[in-house]
């Protein structure tokens, strides 16, 4: 496909033209290919950036996601975990960008559990970093979706942790109301570790 790192004129309009006709893909079929697995991914991101960027789309990973639906669901399933990993790792920006495309690939297949997952990942992220006032928009868009759900054990979980950022905002009427709704929803639905959590 490439000469010096430049695109052959006839393989760069066979892609042009036909961009729906094209899946890229790696083969490590013997363990040497893994030692040079990030050399070879280099060479065809150079040559994808040589197409516009709606067929470099396409033939990266478009096409694949067309021809297989749930690769889609699996992307932002490995983008969640990423994202979590990394933000737990301390590479946050990396971490948070994962856990946004993750969110909106869920949203996208309309796979409410795991949008709810995600968006409370992304609370919890922001809360590692101290970046408490956007923690808490998270979290209270979880509650939010949590709620209409009737998902009182996941809310009991989600108001424990948007009270312990409410404590860092120093919002102090505010985190004891959250408390205070842990142990009450926890007594109501019988959840002795969520009344642990209030005291």
């Amino acid at each position: 496909v490439t000469s010096d790192g430049r695109m052959n004129d006839a393989w760069r309009e066979l892609f042009v033209r036909h961009p729906g006709r094209f899946l890229l893909g790696s083969d490590t079929w013997i363990n040497d290919r893994w030692s040079r697995y990030g050399e070879i991914v280099a060479i065809y991101r150079s040559w994808l950036a040589q197409l516009p960027r709606d067929v470099a789309e396409a033939i990266a990973y478009g096409n694949g996601e067309r021809l297989f639906p749930r690769v889609r669901e699996l992307l932002a399933d490995a983008l969640f975990l990423r994202g979590y990993l990394s933000g737990m790792q301390g590479a946050f920006a990396a971490g948070l960008a994962d856990l946004q495309r993750a969110q909106a690939i869920y949203e996208e297949l309309k796979l409410p559990q795991q949008v709810r997952n995600t968006i409370n990942g992304i609370a919890g992220l922001y809360s590692r970093v101290g970046d408490y006032q956007q923690a808490r928009d998270y979290f209270e868009a979880s509650l939010q979706i949590q709620r209409a759900e009737g998902l009182t054990r996941d809310e009991v979980v989600t108001r424990y942790n948007l009270g312990r950022v409410l404590e860092k905002l120093k919002d102090w009427n505010a985190a004891e109301h959250s408390f205070n709704e842990v142990l009450r929803l926890s007594r109501q639905i019988g959840y002795v570790r969520g009344e642990a959590y209030a005291l």
